[in-house]
């Protein structure tokens, strides 16, 4: 079997990456679509949260969306599924599973994912309200905020 030509893999590896890329922020776009309707009450810690990001290593910042779902069976535990961009034109997606435990209207956050080549470990500290959201995140060579609200 023939192997395509070093020139033809480094252009069409990218595009290919693209296109999933655009796949899965079409999914999470409409998964966002669903649980932001009018008339959403929300009341606890699950739902949809729109706010920012920022590297307090290096200053870098952008937009950042979360959607957040308790997880089935399992007290005090919830799956975020952040969607957040970067240089203004380029978006990313990863899910973190994070501990909650509410005291007094306040949830104490504390969750870690690996993202591999995509920086390592990110572990991730926080609290949040019904309405307010924020957390810190650490990982071996970035540490810096998010911050998030109700949309």
């Amino acid at each position: 079997m023939r192997s395509l030509p070093t020139h033809l893999l480094a252009v069409t590896l990218p595009l290919f990456l693209i296109f999933l890329t655009g796949c899965a922020s079409t999914a999470y776009n409409q998964a966002w679509r669903n649980e932001t309707q009018p008339g959403n009450n929300y009341n606890s810690l699950e739902g949809p949260w729109t706010g920012s990001w920022e590297s307090t290593a290096s200053g870098h910042n952008g937009r950042l969306r979360c959607l957040v779902h308790k997880v089935p069976g399992q007290q005090d535990t919830y799956d975020f599924h952040y969607w957040a961009t970067f240089l203004k034109v380029l978006s990313a997606q990863y899910k973190v599973r994070y501990t909650a435990a509410r005291k007094n209207g306040v949830y104490q956050l504390s969750g870690e994912q690996d993202l591999g080549a995509f920086g390592g470990v990110y572990s991730h500290r926080g609290e949040a309200t019904a309405k307010k959201f924020h957390s810190t995140y650490r990982a071996e060579k970035d540490h810096g905020t998010f911050e998030m609200r109700r949309p």
